[in-house]
């Protein structure tokens, strides 16, 4: 009896959750092939870009892109998602894909949950055709799916969503995002960019489809890694010893247009390194911080965020891998 080709694993990350260090991790896993940002040209640069934000310095980014960045289109890279999975299958091996979900999101779905009007002229549906079979999936239009990936596709997937508790990863974007891409707390991407609501949505739009995503905090996998990898391991099937946690010093091989400083702690480092994530946090203790390196309104900014973003990441969280739920 042949064995059952394996789902394509799809990890669905947020910017700042540690999903780099997560793909190093499985890097050399000899089960698996990884593909990372098949999305990123077209959400950042494209025709159809979905980033509504406006600065000089994306400007001069976009400007400085190939003409092939720039003609980058969703079709496209869904039409390259769609060969590599073929291609690493056809060699007997797991298809690990990870985008940003906010890369994903429908924008449409974005300016009602967000209730920003300005993405709507700014931001058109990227439309993506595809020749799978309607499978399993179940139209419900009181859960309507929030990504521009077709659900044909989604349910194919082995899913896994990547969080972080929001104290850690919404000032760490604004450290990385204000010199780089000009970010502004406010602007028209930041609501987007400082929740992981978008997340949210598409694990509860698995749920309704009768799949339980796996899900995993950056808290476990950097102070838990062994039990986070094991559990994980198990789960997807695959050999726990093809995970590494010690690795030589690199640069990534994927480059966003978008600066040094979004991988630079990832890029110089050999291994895992607890001190980039602290077990607990005061928020006022950390509110205190942003007002002293960035002023007053940076800080009251940060701190009305991270607490809006609370209740997403306590309700993924409550689902982890570790909590028995994921």
């Amino acid at each position: 009896m042949s064995t059952p080709t394996p789902k394509p694993i799809y990890i669905f990350s947020h910017a700042r959750v540690s999903s780099n260090l997560f793909v190093r991790l499985i890097s050399q896993h000899p089960q698996l092939t990884i593909k990372t940002y098949a999305f990123d040209e077209a959400f950042m640069w494209g025709p159809e870009r979905l980033v509504c934000r406006q600065t000089p310095q994306l400007a001069a980014a976009r400007d400085s892109q190939s003409e092939e960045n720039k003609a980058a289109t969703y079709q496209m890279g869904f039409d390259n998602t769609m060969d590599f999975i073929n291609e690493t299958q056809a060699k007997g091996k797991t298809p690990v894909l990870k985008d940003h979900t906010y890369f994903l999101l429908d924008p449409n779905v974005a300016a009602d949950e967000f209730q920003f009007e300005a993405q709507r002229p700014l931001a058109l549906r990227p439309v993506i055709k595809t020749q799978l079979e309607k499978g399993t999936y179940k139209e419900n239009p009181a859960a309507v799916c929030p990504v521009v990936l077709p659900p044909e596709f989604l349910i194919t997937l082995n899913p896994i969503f990547l969080i972080r508790d929001p104290i850690r990863f919404v000032p760490s974007y604004y450290k990385v995002g204000v010199d780089s891409i000009g970010v502004r707390i406010g602007d028209a991407d930041w609501p987007v960019n400082s929740s992981l609501r978008a997340t949210r949505l598409l694990f509860d739009w698995y749920r309704d489809q009768g799949i339980s995503p796996t899900v995993i905090d950056a808290l476990d996998l950097v102070h838990d890694t062994d039990d986070t990898m094991k559990a994980l391991s198990k789960k997807l099937n695959i050999d726990y010893e093809g995970i590494i946690t010690n690795w030589s010093a690199k640069k990534p091989e994927h480059d966003s247009g978008q600066g040094d400083g979004w991988l630079a702690s990832l890029s110089n480092s050999t291994g895992i390194d607890p001190s980039f994530e602290p077990k607990t946090s005061d928020l006022e203790e950390e509110y205190g911080k942003w007002v002293k390196k960035w002023g007053e309104e940076v800080g009251q900014g940060l701190k009305r965020s991270v607490e809006a973003a609370q209740e997403d990441y306590l309700y993924l969280r409550q689902n982890s891998i570790l909590s028995g739920s994921s």
